[in-house]
């Protein structure tokens, strides 16, 4: 019986250990999962802050987007405004030299009728001293 009893105890005592080496593994495992969760948790706390300023950033650049529409809209009308500024000084410039050919013309006809009174004012002349005595 102290025999049986010394088999068993050798029995239980090996399977003591076998379960202590199979439980120390799996502490080891454990203490593995838990390292990772703890990186997954960091790079997830990580993540979230990187998508925090990158909405903050998008946001940002909406506001930007937004301002510099509004800036192209204002530029835009004042293009536009100048562009008929423009193309009225031109209308304005074009009637302008229109009058000064009529002036030029005018002036020419009245040199060449102005020459002509002279030639007429010389002959005139010339008639009147011949027919002095």
């Amino acid at each position: 019986m102290y025999s049986q009893l010394q088999d068993t105890y050798v029995s239980l005592n090996a399977e003591y250990e076998r379960l202590t080496e199979h439980y120390v593994g799996l502490q080891g495992k454990f203490d593995d999962i838990t390292q990772e969760r703890d990186s997954l948790q960091t790079q997830i706390i990580d993540i979230g802050i990187k998508d925090e300023a990158l909405e903050r950033g998008m946001q940002s650049a909406g506001d930007e987007q937004g301002k510099l529409k509004a800036q192209l809209f204002s530029v835009t009308q004042e293009a536009d405004q100048c562009q008929h500024r423009y193309q009225t000084l031109r209308d304005e410039l074009q009637e302008q030299r229109t009058h000064c050919r009529s002036i030029t013309e005018h002036f020419a006809g009245m040199d060449k009728a102005l020459a002509d009174s002279r030639m007429e004012c010389t002959q005139l002349k010339e008639r009147l001293d011949t027919l002095k005595p």
